[in-house]
């Protein structure tokens, strides 16, 4: 039988992870000792699982990062706003009707706009944690941005948050979506149904963000 792993990492880690990476291979991360049969059991039980997400990811039309020209269409909170690159003025950067910035500055462009979402990420972000730590009383030792284009988050064993700052590009319900997931994850290590029941009771649909995170992630870039 020939496997469906592409790449196994093994690590001091106490559970096993499945992967599927954005050119849709199949990275396994597991514990030192878990021994390969029992690897590959549980890769064959979650075979129509890896082999549905490796098809929509075939599926996806290729997109290429936003070019800086006016017009050119930048995501931010779920919406998308042109871009309108202002010539006789600099150090322009602002959010209106369009997402304005001037052709002349300190730094280029695309450097610029990149620091304004972090920026931004980082605000929303802040805001969206004490939000839902507020309401469950689930409250990380620190968060800090990631630059992640596939992990939208993690919740090491001592209670640190990495969230990527490209999710301020998607709808803030799908940010929160991440959010509640990696704040759970303090109390819950795992993906049990004990640990989807602890999210649900915050985010009734969940499940429905987390499929729209799913589809349309690979859209989250810049």
């Amino acid at each position: 039988m020939v496997s469906l792993i592409d790449r196994l990492i093994r690590s001091k880690r106490k559970s096993i992870t499945l992967l599927v990476e954005p050119d849709a291979t199949l990275v396994v991360k597991a514990p030192l000792r878990m021994p390969l049969r029992d690897i590959e059991a549980l890769v064959l039980k979650k075979e129509k699982w890896i082999r549905r997400t490796q098809e929509r990811i075939k599926l996806r039309p290729r997109t290429a990062l936003p070019a800086l020209r006016d017009g050119e269409r930048f995501l931010f909170k779920g919406r998308e706003y042109p871009l309108e690159i202002i010539r006789d003025r600099p150090e322009v950067l602002e959010l209106g009707a369009t997402l304005r910035i001037s052709e002349q500055g300190d730094r280029p462009m695309r450097t610029r706009l990149l620091l304004w979402y972090r920026r931004e990420a980082a605000a929303l972000l802040a805001e969206r944690v004490r939000h839902y730590a507020h309401q469950t009383g689930l409250a990380p030792r620190s968060l800090r941005l990631s630059n992640a284009r596939k992990r939208w988050g993690s919740c090491s064993p001592h209670g640190r948050l990495n969230i990527s700052w490209r999710l301020v590009m998607a709808p803030v319900e799908i940010v929160d979506y991440v959010v509640v997931h990696e704040l759970v994850h303090l109390i819950i290590k795992n993906h049990s149904s004990r640990f989807k029941s602890a999210v649900a009771a915050i985010l009734p649909d969940a499940r429905d963000r987390e499929k729209w995170l799913q589809q349309n992630g690979f859209r989250l870039d810049f």
